[in-house]
């Protein structure tokens, strides 16, 4: 410290010391001070809390702590003041000079009393001795803090670094799975011995898009309230905040965590939700095969810090590629109207010529394929009209507790001839009087119903078979319509809900139907699902709630 310098000094008199003594040596000695005195810690306390910031760059200060041994000798009873204020983190940096009056007292003082900078004893003090010592205390500290200082911005120059070539990585492509599989790698090992990036779909369902450190495949999480295992991912995602789990015991494991445990040798995990913009769209999970080293606070923080930084990335990625979808599906839309409606107009076209002819009974003939060219229109512009509405949040559904069982049956009964005529079975598989009565707006109901057995009647071949069921899950009832159809590929699966996705082209429709009964599910408040094997038949199905469930 510079010798013009003023220094602020407190000293904490317990009898080793005459105060008036130790302020003639700091005149002696030519030290600038300003000095307190105070007789315990409260008083310390209180002081410094007036005085705050009692020490800084500017203005140096220090403690003065005068030590008797016969308040050493007291032992456990005697409160150790030091040690009082170095619990208190803001008091910590404060350098402290212990005055002891004698040799015995200097070795009876306690452990966090031996944190003193410098220790002196009172009989051998001289002003000049007294003020190199408070010096040095307060130059030593400052190097001391000049170093932690370093230490610190050293951390959080190479946590920047870290987060910018995991950033680098996220943008590296716009192809979500790329993007994703590049920043799982730069996780490992650096933040766990392997990590997995899942993304929440919009049926809840949470699945891995990439992972590194682990090669095995690893199934998807079923949404809470699907009957699934209460699972850390589902946590972390739930209540926003990361989930720490010390040890996996594969009695309670879920699926996934079963196939870490038993594959990956999996021993504790650490997880934190990817939120952007509000919500949680997904999660990080990283797996140890070991214990966490004992500074994995900071690694944990870092992992916060990761998450954070990358998930509005990933999610303005998964905007470019819904974005993109949109601007596909508006151009798929305009080739679909425009084929779907040509055939009615050119129909509609034919008709207005015939109707010029004279012949009486030709004109009486082309009436019935004008009403039927106009209807196939009007149902067409429905379609599109009812997608619109559940795009904008504004479709209406007027919910009333009905009967389930008698609505089945109505629709059974609808679709029962024409699956005859295309020699195709129409079964019923539900229990009429266990199904209650739940909250629905019957005709989008059967809308839905009419979509779902439309659906399963195109790809349904002639002697085959399609059944309607239900059955009581909690507090839902679960309705499926399920088919002896070829089924579809699993990477197909996710698209099957989508406007206009149709699994083969066919000049029959927009590819609609399972779009809009996605549409009214989610307005009754239930969820829609679909599951299916190649060569082995699909079965779509939703939930609607019990009344009193």
């Amino acid at each position: 410290m510079n010798g013009d310098e003023s220094v602020e000094l407190l000293l904490i008199h317990r009898g080793a010391v005459d105060a008036g003594w130790i302020e003639q040596a700091l005149r002696e000695g030519g030290l600038g001070h300003r000095l307190a005195v105070v007789s315990d810690a409260a008083e310390a306390f209180a002081w410094l809390r007036r005085q705050a910031p009692f020490a800084d760059a500017a203005r140096p200060g220090l403690i003065l702590l005068g030590w008797k041994g016969s308040e050493a000798a007291a032992g456990a009873d005697e409160p150790d003041p030091l040690a009082e204020l170095a619990a208190d983190e803001s008091l910590a940096p404060i350098p402290v000079v212990l005055v002891a009056a004698s040799s015995e007292a200097m070795a009876g003082t306690s452990a966090a009393m031996h944190h003193a900078l410098d220790r002196l004893l009172a009989h051998e003090i001289t002003p000049a001795l007294l003020a190199r010592s408070i010096r040095y205390a307060i130059e030593r500290r400052r190097v001391e803090l000049l170093d932690l200082e370093r230490q610190k911005s050293d951390r959080a120059m190479n946590r920047a670094r870290f987060v910018a070539a995991v950033m680098a990585e996220v943008t590296r492509s716009l192809d979500l799975k790329t993007a994703l599989s590049g920043m799982a790698r730069v996780l490992v090992p650096h933040l766990g011995d392997a990590a997995i990036i899942d993304l929440v779909q919009d049926d809840g369902r949470v699945v891995p898009f990439a992972q590194a450190g682990h090669a095995g495949e690893l199934p998807a999480i079923e949404p809470a309230g699907s009957g699934a295992v209460h699972d850390p991912v589902l946590a972390a995602i739930a209540q926003r905040s990361s989930v720490w789990l010390a040890e996996l015991d594969i009695d309670t494991a879920d699926a996934r965590h079963r196939v870490l445990l038993e594959q990956a040798g999996a021993q504790a995990l650490f997880v934190t939700p990817l939120v952007a913009r509000g919500q949680a769209i997904g999660a990080i999970s990283y797996v140890f095969g070991r214990s966490p080293p004992a500074a994995s606070v900071e690694s944990q923080k870092l992992a916060e810090e990761v998450a954070s930084s990358a998930a509005l990335a990933i999610d303005n990625m998964r905007l470019f590629e819904q974005a993109q979808r949109a601007i596909r599906g508006r151009d798929e839309l305009l080739a679909i109207v425009s084929h779907d409606l040509r055939n009615p107009i050119n129909v509609m076209a034919l008709a207005v010529a015939t109707l010029e002819q004279p012949d009486v009974a030709l004109r009486a003939q082309t009436l019935p394929r004008m009403k039927r060219a106009l209807k196939r229109m009007e149902h067409l512009i429905d379609d599109l009209l009812d997608v619109a509405r559940v795009d904008a949040g504004t479709l209406q559904v007027e919910l009333s507790p009905l009967a389930l069982a008698p609505v089945l049956d109505e629709v059974h009964e609808q679709w029962r001839p024409l699956c005859a005529e295309k020699d195709i079975s129409l079964a019923k598989d539900y229990a009429s009087t266990t199904l209650g009565v739940v909250q629905l707006d019957r005709d989008r109901v059967m809308q839905v119903l009419s979509n779902l057995i439309g659906n399963a009647i195109k790809f349904t071949p002639a002697g085959g078979g399609v059944c309607i069921g239900a059955e009581l899950l909690g507090p839902w009832v679960k309705v499926r319509v399920t088919d002896t159809g070829p089924g579809s590929a699993a990477e197909k699966l996710p698209h099957v809900l989508d406007r206009f996705w149709q699994k083969e082209r066919r000049t029959d429709g927009l590819g609609l139907g399972l779009a809009m009964a996605h549409g009214i599910v989610l307005a009754h408040g239930g969820s829609i699902h679909v599951d299916s094997t190649l060569g082995a038949g699909t079965t779509f199905w939703f939930t609607l709630r019990r009344v009193g469930g």
